[in-house]
């Protein structure tokens, strides 16, 4: 296709042909210093210091429009390097063009900003009234060549992101030379001044461009874009954006300390703004924004299935939707307390537990479904065990022509309920094993390391009744009334951090059906609570605290020892 086919880095051993294409880049950069070098050099010894100041001021504003062109052709270049190694020549050439248009226009208004604002500028970064009128001059002709600054970046970064890091050194190691007797030849024999020096660059910059470009013609087809090279792809400029201005923001800190104290702190401040805002649109795109008050419309009304649903008044019981992918989705729980639905975080344990018990109960629902229609209570409680201890207590069935309806699971559980036997088993994995073989309304599967938080039960009693009379997301309570007492499984996660009270005073529970929570309940009438408060939290509060008491009184210092020295 091209020369640039023999440069390519993805085959082979990757050091050699690393440091080949590295050691180009590191002279190119050395080689670029001596732009502004040679310069000083010259104008400094045959014009005189008044000139030499007017170049030295001018070179931080210079060096940073230079910066941003050459870091945004980096970014450009990572997504160029991307595309070209998966073959997508397509792409690659809309963000050859799309990265050349826009690097145009931007070194178009940028010039001609600087044309018109040469002298406030100046003024702005505390340049001294005498020199302004020639740094000024430098300003403006250099400025005037940006466009061919953009160029070289933009053809040596495309160059280097198909494998070619050499060809571009070449190209700047001539107009470096050509630079330096450009300099020679204005400055000392046409004693144009510090015009002279300006003039000089802005010609070597664009003699270069000009060799890149027949370089390119001749020697690699796939840059020759043709008609291509009017494409604009706006998401692709994005994207460019978002890469490169991380590259361009560091780049341009390191002159952004040879500028004054206040316009440093201005323009630190823009160009946080700028790299946040264009790394945060990596991820969140405008199409992905609705208007206010428009967000929650697909949810405004429920479905006729969610109103026969929502009828039950009851605190807390849980539904599981088989109309959706069930645990891709979560349009379920924007009205009902959901089994399924997706979560980036979602707890590890509760997803061992879907893929070993809760995807098999689903699939025998399924299976039973056409036998019994939609009346559970003509099979038995061990058709959906599991479903049953996390007290689902309806299914969401799916019709055709996308109807659904409510499906009443008789045999839930409830949020609590008291076992007539606790079973010890020996680790996590004998545990959820241990419920294939158990029916959890009788049996609580228990791992030895909570024996002490969870002894075995005396058995349950028909009289004994459980009532949820609270429910918050971080705080349950129950009215519990055995004659017996014994073991009580609730129907709620066990997670480190929640407490447990019987009539006010803390008590232990530990974990019970691998999920579940379980504890001890005397006989009798009690009140059981559950808060999540957990000591983590308590001690990251006072630290905090303590921080800011610190914080408060070295302000309060601070300001004494002010007041102190202002009186004397």
């Amino acid at each position: 296709m091209s020369t640039i086919e023999k440069h390519d880095m993805t085959q082979g051993k990757i050091l050699l042909p690393l440091v080949s294409f590295t050691i180009p880049l590191v002279l190119g950069n050395l080689f670029q210093l001596t732009y502004n070098a040679a310069d000083s050099v010259i104008v400094g010894k045959y014009v005189g210091e008044q000139a030499l100041a007017a170049v030295g001021t001018s070179t931080p504003i210079m060096n940073i429009a230079i910066l941003l062109i050459s870091g945004m052709c980096m970014g450009a270049s990572v997504l160029m390097s991307s595309q070209y190694g998966a073959k997508d020549y397509d792409t690659l050439s809309r963000q050859i063009s799309t990265t050349m248009l826009a690097g145009c226009g931007f070194s178009v208004v940028f010039s001609l900003l600087m044309l018109l604002l040469a002298n406030p500028v100046l003024r702005l970064i505390r340049v001294p009234e005498t020199a302004i009128p020639e740094a000024a001059a430098y300003l403006r002709i250099i400025f005037m060549g940006l466009i061919f600054t953009f160029m070289y970046n933009f053809l040596a970064n495309t160059m280097r992101a198909l494998g070619d890091s050499k060809t571009p050194l070449y190209f700047l190691v001539t107009s470096a030379f050509l630079n330096i007797f450009g300099d020679l030849f204005f400055v000392v024999v046409l004693r144009w001044g510090v015009a002279g020096s300006a003039i000089a660059t802005v010609c070597s910059e664009g003699l270069c461009c000009l060799l890149c470009g027949i370089y390119i013609k001749k020697k690699i087809p796939l840059l020759c874009l043709g008609k291509k090279w009017w494409v604009f792809d706006k998401s692709l400029l994005g994207k460019t954006v978002s890469y490169g201005s991380t590259s361009a923001m560091q780049q341009v800190c390191l002159q952004l300390g040879k500028l004054k104290a206040q316009l440093l702190v201005g323009l630190l401040a823009l160009l946080c703004l700028v790299d946040m805002w264009s790394v945060n649109k990596r991820y969140l795109y405008d199409e992905q924004f609705v208007a206010k008050g428009t967000e929650m419309q697909p949810f405004l009304e429920p479905s006729e299935t969610d109103k026969q649903i929502l009828q039950d008044k009851s605190l807390d019981y849980r539904v599981l939707n088989l109309s959706v992918n069930t645990f891709n989705e979560n349009n379920t729980a924007y009205w009902h307390k959901s089994i399924g639905g997706y979560h980036a975080a979602k707890l590890r344990r509760y997803q061992e537990m879907i893929d070993e018990h809760i995807q098999g109960e689903i699939t025998a629902l399924y299976k039973t479904l056409p036998s019994v229609g939609a009346d559970l209570s003509q099979v038995g409680d061990t058709l959906t065990p599991v479903l049953n201890m996390l007290n689902t207590r309806y299914f969401i069935i799916p019709l055709q022509q996308g109807k659904t309806i409510p499906m009443f699971n008789p045999h839930a559980l409830g949020n609590a309920w008291f076992v007539n036997e606790v079973q010890y088993v020996n680790n996590a994995n004998e545990e959820i094993e241990a419920l294939h073989q158990v029916n959890p309304a009788h049996v609580a599967v228990v791992d030895k390391k909570f024996q002490n938080e969870v002894k075995a039960s005396v058995g349950a009693d028909s009289l004994s009744t459980i009532v949820l009379t609270s429910y918050e997301p971080n705080a349950l309570k129950y009215e519990v009334n055995s004659p017996k007492g014994g073991t009580v499984v609730f129907a709620e996660i066990y997670y480190p951090g929640w407490r447990s009270f019987i009539d006010g005073e803390e008590v232990l529970h530990g974990r019970a059906d691998y999920i579940l929570r379980a504890m001890n309940v005397p006989a009798g009438k009690h009140v059981v609570e559950f808060t999540f408060d957990p000591q983590s939290l308590h001690v990251t509060e006072t630290i905090a605290f303590i921080a800011l008491g610190i914080l408060g009184l070295a302000i309060l210092v601070a300001i004494v020892l002010a007041l102190k020295k202002n009186k004397k």
